[in-house]
């Protein structure tokens, strides 16, 4: 049996053909992507052409519903007239009633009750979708002016299983971030949905252009790129690059076959997420308690933790540990050194040391 073209694109070949396979796969990405970004574009129209339905029928029901009582009133009652009834039936909707004409059978008392009521609902339910329109307008024109005052922050694009751990470090290193997420907010982690909101949350594209703008990419100094795919994490960083070559990217890559790749169209960092898993598992294993300390030491949200410092004026010339006691690495002409002792601070230096929130 032939496979469908779908079936065969969506499996992942190896070899020289994993170039093609990368490239078909980026390419569906990017048509998913554009398909969602006119939908976004379209949302102003649709929401004009609700409005406009929601009117239109609205007349058409009153017009329909005034012919109609005026009949039923000229039958059931004696008005003196077609004008006559069609007054009563004017001064009624409009809940007006001079008192002039008056329903003399239960028939016609039944009629007006129904005329007076309809009216008011059938405006009520127009009221309130026109008012729905009209508040999901106002609530994106707040949250692009909340967004808008994001400056110099972080975006982060990443898969839900690793937001929680991302917000938790940035929000200890007290560092504005903006999360762009193809979820909408109430889908997120609780402990991520808790420390959101309209001024560093944003549901939409992810590899959109408009979105990204949206969320600040331009103003942006960092970008965290970390989906389960590699194709996309790549389609966003070229895109994200393109509207700001300055911005710092941080990709993980899933597959170490795709990192020249990354590094290429300009990664500044690369975080190999299978790589580094399969070292930590296996450390974990034959030492555990240091692999513990380790994490424990890279995770700001607890103590101690490791913090990076740049050396101030005052301290160039001075010996590592002397102005720093607490050091335990210097990076120094894009290499570490571990022998503090015997170091001494140059500029452009940065210094790692163990550090704590509580004091002790």
């Amino acid at each position: 049996m032939r496979k469908s073209r779908r079936s065969r694109s969506s499996a992942k070949p190896s070899g020289k053909s994993h170039w093609n396979w990368w490239c078909s796969e980026t390419e569906l990405k990017r048509a998913r992507w554009m398909t969602d970004t006119r939908s976004t574009k379209r949302l102003p129209t649709t929401a004009a052409r609700q409005m406009s339905f929601y009117l239109v029928t609205s007349f058409i029901f009153m017009a329909v519903m005034v012919v109609g009582f005026t009949a039923y009133f000229f039958v059931v009652e004696d008005f003196g007239g077609v004008l006559e009834t069609f007054y009563f039936v004017i001064v009624t909707v409009r809940t007006i009633g001079f008192g002039d004409y008056s329903p003399q059978t239960n028939a016609g008392r039944i009629g007006t009750i129904l005329l007076a009521l309809l009216p008011a609902t059938v405006f009520l339910g127009a009221s309130l979708v026109v008012l729905e329109t009209a508040m999901k307008s106002l609530e994106q024109i707040w949250r692009k002016w909340m967004l808008g005052k994001n400056n110099n922050h972080t975006i982060v694009i990443a898969h839900t299983d690793l937001l929680a751990s991302i917000v938790h470090e940035l929000d200890a290193h007290e560092n504005p971030y903006v999360i762009l997420h193809s979820a909408p907010m109430l889908d997120l982690p609780q402990a991520v949905a808790e420390a959101v909101n309209d001024s560093n949350f944003l549901y939409g594209n992810q590899g959109s252009d408009e979105t990204l703008i949206q969320a600040g990419v331009k103003k942006a100094a960092h970008i965290i790129i970390a989906t389960q795919s590699d194709a996309e994490n790549l389609y966003v960083l070229v895109t994200a690059k393109g509207l700001n070559p300055e911005i710092k990217a941080t990709v993980r890559v899933n597959e170490e076959a795709t990192q020249a790749r990354f590094l290429t169209v300009g990664a500044d960092y690369l975080l190999p997420s299978a790589t580094i898993l399969g070292r930590m598992l296996s450390q974990a294993a034959v030492s555990p308690i240091c692999s513990k300390f380790l994490v424990q030491l890279n995770t700001r949200t607890q103590d101690p933790f490791i913090k990076q410092v740049e050396p101030l004026e005052e301290d160039i010339g001075k010996a590592v540990r002397e102005a720093f006691p607490r050091a335990v690495a210097l990076y120094t002409d894009g290499e570490y050194r571990y022998n503090v002792e015997q170091e001494t601070l140059r500029k452009d230096d940065v210094v790692l040391l163990i550090d704590e929130r509580m004091k002790r």
